[in-house]
């Protein structure tokens, strides 16, 4: 079975990421979308809540799930025997990164793959961190963020769920 897997915080997922992951469903035969703990941002949405956001989203693929995991991208893949990761690249300084963490994911992991896919032409703007400033503000998030996720969110501006 082709498989690969899709990691990141997706605090919230955006239409960015379900743009990449509704293209990798059209290549790879499961998708596996992993909520990760990232140790070095205070999530806005906790885990299971992201979870349930990417459900919704990906109802209708039928060979994409959405996980939580807390730990190493690698450790995860290691345990679930993909050798494939995706990551999405807007910009130079997103591939600079994501090309740093693929050596070190391969070094930790051999035989580790990470195949980048370009964000779709008016994508490149839209990140989860401009969604949560936009939240805090007080100000739509619609054309950022699917339809799906909008209920999940608070449109308060306050900043607090």
């Amino acid at each position: 079975m082709n498989r690969v897997l899709f990691p990141g915080s997706f605090d919230p997922p955006t239409l960015g990421h379900i743009d990449l992951i509704r293209r990798a469903a059209s290549i790879y035969d499961e998708v596996i979308v992993a909520v990760l703990v990232n140790i070095h941002k205070a999530g806005r949405y906790p885990m299971d809540r992201r979870v349930r956001m990417l459900e919704a989203c990906c109802a209708g693929m039928r060979n994409v799930r959405a996980i939580g995991y807390d730990g190493l991208t690698v450790d995860l893949a290691r345990s679930l025997d993909i050798r494939v990761i995706l990551r999405g690249v807007r910009s130079a300084a997103d591939f600079e990164y994501e090309r740093g963490m693929a050596a070190a994911n391969g070094m930790l992991y051999p035989g580790l793959e990470t195949i980048m896919m370009l964000c779709s032409p008016g994508l490149e703007g839209i990140s989860s961190s401009t969604v949560r400033e936009l939240l805090d503000w007080g100000r739509p998030v619609n054309g950022f963020v699917p339809d799906e996720v909008i209920p999940f969110l608070d449109l308060s501006g306050n900043n607090i769920v």
